[in-house]
């Protein structure tokens, strides 16, 4: 499941008449889409009439170009990340086989690092990952102090628009875990960084300016592509995946019962070798943790690490 998919996922669940009280389906269904986190948020839908070249349509083009010299910029300092060494184990052959860990940490204390130290709940949720990868990668004593895990992160740039449409609009970026840093803040701080320059920089909504300049046939290859960025990335420069899906903060039910838990699941594909989705219900952060059974026996390292990661950084706060 990535981030797209989840986000239609929350919505679609609480589309069932049956899964939701009216109440829930209110609440689900009003009011603006929630906002990635710590990712761009897609700006509203505009006309595409003809108009004069001063008129709002040499505006509309205007900005687009801009948003579009944007994003080339930010996409040659992400080019720049491929370059560091990366934790090479992660990546490789995977059978038919998965192992999966589930992990949970309070929401709230997600929040309080934030506050605290700053940044978003999604950017302290990829420094815990980092932490789990960090423990991970010292058991296997491959961990070096330049080391880092590259993970792709599917973001969301549906349009407000589109609410109630069921189809997938991602775009993808790509995030260096400072493993081999010893410092959670120092890890913590480096994460910003580079989640801070990919909305300076437009990086994920520079998949939907694209797709505005050119025809309207070409968005959904477009978008497919971008979506499956880490499938094309055979060759060791991307790691792993994480998601982060902002779900529901009510509850959901299914013929009368209500949901007590939601563990998300993420398939394996492109030689990445573990992958991480998380999504947040009812104050509840769960993390679901997919792996290749042969080539990942110790994944529940990595599992407890990602959780430990919060409480670290939340000790520091």
């Amino acid at each position: 499941m990535d981030v797209a998919r989840g986000l239609g996922l929350t919505r679609g669940l609480a589309a069932l008449r049956d899964l939701a009280t009216p109440e829930t389906l209110r609440a689900l269904t009003a009011g603006p889409d929630p906002a990635e986190p710590g990712l761009p948020a897609a700006e509203p839908a505009t006309s595409r009439e003809p108009a004069g070249p001063t008129g709002p349509g040499a505006r509309r083009e205007t900005g687009a170009v801009r948003r579009l010299g944007a994003f080339a910029l930010g996409a040659g300092r992400a080019t720049a990340r491929f370059t560091r060494p990366a934790a090479a184990s992660l990546n490789g052959p995977i059978g038919p086989h998965r192992r999966w860990y589930w992990q949970t940490v309070p929401l709230d204390e997600a929040k309080a690092v934030k506050r605290s130290l700053g940044g978003t709940v999604n950017d302290v949720v990829l420094a815990a990952v980092t932490a789990g990868y960090r423990d991970l990668l010292n058991a296997r004593g491959v961990l070096t102090p330049d080391t880092v895990v590259r993970s792709a992160v599917p973001v969301s740039v549906r349009e407000p628009g589109g609410r109630g449409v069921m189809d997938n609009r991602v775009a993808a970026v790509f995030v260096n875990l400072p493993v081999g840093v010893d410092d959670p803040l120092e890890r913590l701080r480096r994460i910003r960084t580079q989640t801070d320059d990919v909305k300076r920089s437009e990086q994920a909504a520079g998949t939907r300016t694209l797709t505005r300049l050119t025809d309207a046939a070409v968005a959904p290859a477009l978008l497919s592509l971008a979506a499956r960025v880490p499938v094309r990335l055979r060759q060791g420069l991307v790691q792993t995946v994480t998601t982060n899906v902002p779900g529901p903060d009510f509850p959901l039910y299914v013929m009368g019962r209500r949901l007590l838990e939601l563990h998300p699941y993420v398939p394996l594909t492109g030689g990445i070798r573990v992958a991480t989705a998380v999504i947040s219900y009812c104050g509840t952060l769960y993390f679901g943790i997919t792996a290749d059974f042969d080539a990942m026996p110790d994944l529940e390292t990595y599992a407890k690490g990602a959780s430990a990661g919060v409480a670290e950084l939340l000790a520091l706060a």
